[in-house]
């Protein structure tokens, strides 16, 4: 069998196995580069690829279920539609990764890099992701249910229309992140900081707000927060509700 690049089709490795699990397991113990192989529907279920440099490799509709991708380099990678079940996912960098509609339930990513990553629609129910960056990562419509987010980083992300109902959010950095239309009903907000969230629509029933930093609300918000490449508050072009009265 034959591994290829998925820009140049040229080949980076080549083994007598005949299933793509034994290649990909043969590639890692030579140490052969995998940065942009082309993976597409491979199954790669539960094996070590713990530490494994897979930057802009296209792994979309892979199967990843179990697999220890620990400490792993995945920034930049195509994951569309991956099966990333029950995977062990610490400290792996998915900056900027192609996570659209991927399966992530029950996935271990505690202190992962998903910064700038885009998630949406994907399935992430029961999954820990304490201490995680997800900063500016788009999360909209992601089903994030009893999912553990404690002390992560979510400022300025996008996370309109997800379900967070029941997760845990205690300490999680949630500035300028948008919330419109969110569910975040008995979720525990628990010393969160959620200054300058956009918060229209969002169902708080039930939510633990013990601590919670709500100190700064816009009224209204046009749009999303901007952020400037430091990560920093840039603008938030704020509008007040038209026509609002005021009392002394």
């Amino acid at each position: 069998m034959e591994l290829r690049d998925r820009f140049t089709k040229a080949i980076i490795f080549s083994a007598e196995v005949n299933e793509m699990k034994g290649l990909v397991r043969a590639a890692i113990a030579q140490g052969v580069d995998l940065r942009g192989a082309d993976l597409r529907h491979a199954d790669l279920s539960n094996i070590d690829m713990s530490g494994v440099k897979l930057n802009g490799a296209d792994l979309s509709e892979a199967d990843l279920s179990d697999t220890d991708l620990s400490g792993a380099d995945l920034s930049g990678t195509i994951l569309t539609g991956a099966d990333l079940r029950g995977a062990k996912m610490r400290d792996t960098d998915l900056g900027s990764a192609d996570l659209n509609k991927a399966d992530m339930r029950f996935a271990n990513l505690f202190k992962a890099n998903l910064h700038s990553a885009d998630l949406d629609g994907a399935i992430l129910r029961h999954s820990s992701l304490r201490e995680a960056c997800l900063r500016r990562a788009t999360l909209t419509r992601v089903d994030l249910l009893y999912a553990d987010l404690s002390d992560a980083d979510l400022s300025g992300s996008d996370l309109r229309g997800s379900n967070l109902s029941k997760s845990d959010l205690l300490r999680a950095n949630l500035i300028a992140a948008n919330l419109c239309e969110a569910d975040l009903s008995e979720a525990d907000l628990s010393g969160a900081d959620l200054n300058l969230a956009n918060m229209s629509g969002t169902n708080l029933d039930g939510a633990i707000l013990d601590k919670t930093d709500l100190s700064r609300q816009p009224e209204e918000m046009n749009g999303f927060v901007a952020m400037d490449e430091d990560d920093r508050l840039q603008s938030t072009e704020v509008t007040p509700m038209a026509n609002r009265s005021h009392e002394d």
